[in-house]
C-alpha cells in the first residue's frame, strides 16, 4: 500500500497576510501495527488511498460496529469500515443479533440456530390457519331468526307443508371462491348479502394463466464491485435458480391488486435442488430455499419480486425518499427551512451510545438521484476535514488580531500542529452543526428513533471552504503533497463533483410533502399481497426493490427483499406513498460468511422489519409529533 504522508514539511510555512502558513500542519504517520493482518482491511475511497496521515480515533468496541475513523488533515483515510455498522447482522462471536431498545428472542429449528428478532411485546397466539368456512356460521347467525312453531297437539304427526321460503342467499363459499379473501380482509366482509363485487387482493393463482418466467437479466446494483471487505462482515455471492419455479404476472392474471410484471417464485415447488449454480447457497437454512423455515416464518404461497432498473420512472420519488449514511439508512419524513426529519432505526442512529455523527465514516451520503446513485464522501477521507480545520484556525487568528488592531500587509499566520484528541472534538463539534438526534421520541421500545440533518447550514459552510480553497490555492498546493508526488487538487474536485449533485438533490427533495404514514393496523397471521417498494441500501449496492408477500409474525413483518448491511431503516411504503412499516433485521445461520442474490437481485435470507400500528401501539401518531410546524 502506497505510503500517504506530505513531502519535505518545512518546520515553519511564512506566508503574508491573506495568505495561510502553517507551522507543521500535520503529525507524523503513526507506524502500522504489526498485528494488523490484510484480511480485516476494509475498503477505501475509489481514488487509491496513500494511508491515513494521523492516528486513527478510538473506535467503538464492537466487532459489529468497526468504523476505522483515520481522520486525515489532508487526503484519503486509510482505512473506513461503513460495512458492519448495521447492527441487523449476526454478531460474529455468538450469532446474538445485537439490538439497543429491546431483547432478542431466538427461534431454533432443529439444531440449527437462526438469528432473528421477534417482537416480544406483541407476542400473541400465531394465527396459524384462516378458516373461511367459519365466516359462514357468522354470516347466518346475523339473519333474522325465523318464528317459533305452536307446538302440534300429540297425535300422529302429518308431514307439515313446507312453508314458502326466502329466496335463499347466495352461499358464502361461492363468494369466496369468486372473490378471494385473505386474512388482513376477513374482518370486512359485510353482513348483508349479496356481497357486491369489489376489488379483493388475489391471494389464490392459477399458476397456469401465469406467464412464463423471461429469466431476463436483473440490472447489476453493485453486488459485483470489487471491494475489500473486512473478516467479520458478509461478502456477496451471486446463484442461479432455476426457471421452472418462477413465473411472471401478466395483465390478466396476477397477485394481489394490480399487474406490476414481478417475477412470482412459486415457494410451495421451490426447495435447495431449486438451486442450479453456487452450491453454497444450499448451507443457508433461513430463506425462502427451506421449506421448513418457511412453513413457520412466512407462510405466503407466492412471493412477487422485482428490482427496478434506475431508469424505471414509477414511483421515482418514493424511492427518494430512502437516503443511505454511514451506518445505515434513514427515511426523510419532512423538511423546513434548509433542515429535514429522518426516521431510521435507533440501532442506526446510536453506536455505543452515541449518535452515528460522532463516529463519521465513508460516506457521508449516498442517494438516489437522476436515474443513478450518488455519494457524497465523508468530510475526513476527501481532505475537506482539513480545510475546515486550517481555514477555522486562520479565521480565529485574523479575528484576535482584528480586536488588537494589528492587523498589517506583512503579519504573518501561524496554522499550528493538530493533536489527534484535538482533531477528534473538532469532528465531532463540526457535525454537530448539522446534526442533531430528536431525544424526546417515545418508540415505545421498539428499533425507531428520529433525528435532524440540517442540508443548508452544510451546503452553506461547503461553499465557504470552496471559496477559502480558491483564494489560497496556489498556497494550498505548493505546500501540501503526499508522498507520492500529488496534491491535494484531485480530492478537492472529485468532492466538488459530488457536492453540485448532493445540491441539487436536496434542492429537489426538500420540496416533497410530509410523508404520509398508514393507519393500517396489523394482526398477526395476516398476508398481505398488496404491491411495496422501498429503495435498500446493502452494502455497496442500492435495489429499488418491488415486491408483493408480507406475514405477520409475533407482531412483525416478514418478506423477502434485496436487503443486506447498510440497509437497516429503510422505509417500505404503499404505490400510494404511505410508510407501511420499516426494515430491521435479516436472518442468518450461525457462522455465516456470506450472502446470496439470485439472477433477480433478490436475497435469499428474510428480512424482519417493524410495524408503526396495532392493537397495542400507536407510532404513527407518535413520529407525526415531530413534524415541522410550518404555520
Amino acid at each position: 500500500m502506497k505510503s500517504k504522508f506530505f513531502k519535505s514539511l518545512a518546520p515553519l510555512l511564512f506566508v503574508n497576510f491573506f495568505i495561510v502558513s502553517c507551522a507543521n500542519v500535520i503529525p507524523l504517520q503513526h507506524k502500522k501495527n504489526n498485528d494488523e493482518s490484510p484480511k480485516n482491511q476494509v475498503i477505501t475511497e475509489k481514488n487509491d488511498s496513500k494511508n491515513q496521515i494521523l492516528p486513527k480515533l478510538g473506535t467503538p468496541n464492537n466487532d459489529l460496529v468497526q468504523i476505522d475513523e483515520n481522520l486525515s488533515p489532508i487526503g484519503n483515510i486509510k482505512t473506513i469500515n461503513d460495512l458492519n455498522n448495521d447492527l441487523s447482522l449476526t454478531n460474529e462471536n455468538n450469532n446474538d443479533v445485537f439490538e439497543n431498545s429491546a431483547p432478542k428472542k431466538n427461534h431454533n429449528l432443529g439444531n440449527s440456530s437462526i438469528s432473528t428478532i421477534q417482537n416480544p411485546f406483541l407476542d400473541k397466539t400465531q394465527i396459524e390457519n384462516l378458516n373461511l368456512l367459519s365466516l359462514k356460521s357468522l354470516v347466518k347467525s346475523n339473519q333474522p331468526k325465523p318464528k317459533p312453531k305452536p307446538k302440534p297437539k300429540p297425535k300422529p304427526k302429518p308431514k307439515p307443508e313446507p312453508k314458502p321460503e326466502p329466496k335463499p342467499e347466495p352461499k358464502l363459499e361461492s363468494i369466496l371462491e369468486q372473490n378471494p379473501v385473505i386474512g388482513s380482509e376477513i374482518n370486512q366482509v359485510v353482513e348483508d348479502l349479496p356481497i357486491e363485487k369489489i376489488p379483493i387482493i388475489n391471494d389464490k393463482l392459477d399458476i397456469s394463466k401465469l406467464s412464463d418466467y423471461d429469466n431476463k437479466s436483473a440490472q447489476k446494483i453493485g453486488f459485483d464491485l470489487n471491494y475489500r471487505v473486512p473478516a467479520n462482515t458478509f461478502s456477496y455471492q451471486p446463484f442461479v435458480i432455476k426457471p421452472n419455479v418462477i413465473k411472471q404476472e401478466n395483465d390478466n392474471h396476477f397477485l394481489g391488486e394490480k399487474n406490476e410484471n414481478l417475477n412470482i417464485y412459486l415457494l410451495d415447488r421451490i426447495n435447495t435442488s431449486s438451486v442450479s449454480e453456487n452450491e453454497n447457497v444450499k448451507q443457508t437454512n433461513f430463506g425462502y430455499l427451506n421449506p421448513r423455515f418457511r412453513s413457520n416464518y412466512f407462510k405466503p404461497d407466492y412471493l412477487g419480486f422485482r428490482s427496478l432498473d434506475y431508469s424505471d420512472q414509477r414511483y421515482k420519488e418514493i424511492f427518494q425518499r430512502n437516503i443511505r449514511f454511514s451506518t445505515g439508512t434513514a427515511v426523510l419524513l419532512d423538511s423546513y427551512n434548509g433542515e429535514s426529519a429522518f426516521l431510521t432505526n435507533n440501532h442506526v442512529l446510536y453506536i455505543r451510545q452515541k449518535p452515528f455523527w460522532e463516529t463519521m465514516a465513508f460516506p457521508l451520503m449516498r442517494f438516489y438521484y437522476n436515474d443513478d446513485v450518488n455519494s457524497l464522501s465523508s468530510l475526513a477521507s476527501s481532505g475537506i476535514l482539513s480545510l475546515f480545520w486550517i481555514k477555522a484556525e486562520y479565521d480565529r487568528q485574523v479575528q484576535e488580531l482584528r480586536a488588537r488592531n494589528q492587523i498589517r500587509r506583512s503579519r504573518l499566520i501561524y496554522i499550528d500542529p493538530i493533536t489527534q484528541e484535538k482533531l477528534t472534538k473538532f469532528n465531532i463539534d463540526l457535525h454537530k452543526r448539522y446534526f442533531r438526534e430528536e431525544k424526546n421520541f417515545d418508540n415505545f421500545g421498539k428499533d425507531v428513533a428520529i433525528f435532524y440533518f440540517n442540508h443548508a447550514k452544510f451546503r452553506e459552510d461547503i461553499k465557504g471552504i470552496f471559496d477559502f480553497y480558491q483564494q489560497h490555492k496556489n498556497w494550498l498546493l505548493s505546500s501540501f503533497r503526499y508522498s507520492n508526488g500529488e496534491t491535494i487538487e484531485n480530492d478537492i474536485t472529485r468532492f466538488a463533483s459530488q457536492f453540485e449533485i448532493f445540491s441539487n438533490f436536496w434542492d429537489h427533495v426538500q420540496k416533497f410533502p410530509p410523508l404520509k404514514i398508514s393507519e393500517k393496523s396489523w394482526k398477526d397471521g395476516e398476508i398481505d399481497y398488496t404491491t411495496k417498494i422501498g429503495g435498500f441500501w446493502p452494502q455497496f449496492a442500492f435495489s429499488k426493490n418491488m415486491f408483493k408477500g408480507v406475514y405477520i409474525k409475533n407482531g412483525a413483518p416478514n418478506f423477502f427483499v434485496t436487503n443486506g448491511p447498510g440497509a437497516s431503516g429503510s422505509g417500505v411504503y404503499n404505490t400510494n406513498g404511505e410508510l407501511i412499516f420499516m426494515n430491521q433485521l435479516i436472518t442468518v445461520t450461525k457462522n455465516q460468511k456470506s450472502l446470496y442474490y439470485d439472477q433477480n437481485n433478490l436475497t435469499s435470507h428474510m428480512t424482519t422489519g417493524i410495524l408503526f400500528r396495532n392493537d397495542k401501539i400507536d407510532l404513527v401518531s407518535e413520529i407525526k409529533k415531530f413534524y415541522y410546524d410550518k404555520k
